[in-house]
């Protein structure tokens, strides 16, 4: 998508360098220094992930580089400092609407909640479940799983002795894929 605006825009003098980040809070520190201190970069599109942002924001304000994350959410990231900016709602939103959607619309009254445990998936746990509770409905269960597990076996199985009425999932499209397999 960069690389079209930079055709549209027809300005060569815009040069697009890549890192990756590996999704984990030491490669997009290594990723930021490499884009600063080598390239010298005056902006960087990016992180992906709320940790991963929550990582590289105090060095933003430290070397006065601007961060645009297209998508990461934490909350704490809404005072991160006066270089970091994002176009994605904040956790507080995203996880008190569906709270309210589960309750208003979808008239779920005990749900278990199975999530990512990093920044992203916490703070939608923690607004959800305030959230959800403020209007009457029970949480059974919150269940943690780290990036990268492949196996939910022991924590859909102590869920589902529970019997909920639904499941809410923040996390990542991969293990979401597993989760629901399994």
């Amino acid at each position: 998508g960069m690389e079209i605006a930079r055709e549209e825009i027809k300005d060569m003098r815009v040069k697009i360098i890549y890192e990756d980040d590996q999704g984990t809070s030491s490669g997009a520190i290594s990723a930021f220094k490499k884009l600063v201190a080598t390239h010298k970069v005056p902006v960087i599109i990016g992180p992906m992930y709320s940790s991963t942002a929550l990582a590289i924001a105090p060095l933003g304000e430290k070397y006065k580089v601007v961060i645009f994350s297209p998508s990461a959410s934490s909350p704490e990231l809404t005072n991160a400092g006066d270089y970091f900016f994002r176009n994605w709602p904040s956790d507080i939103y995203e996880g008190a609407e569906m709270a309210k959607f589960a309750y208003n619309t979808l008239h779920l009254r005990a749900i278990a909640i199975l999530s990512v445990n990093l920044d992203y998936g916490v703070g939608l746990t923690r607004v959800f479940e305030k959230t959800f509770k403020l209007l009457g409905g029970k949480i059974l269960t919150v269940e943690y799983y780290e990036q990268g597990n492949t196996d939910f076996r022991t924590q859909l199985s102590k869920i589902k002795s529970l019997k909920p009425q639904a499941i809410y999932l923040p996390g990542y499209y991969t293990e979401i894929g597993l989760i629901l397999k399994q």
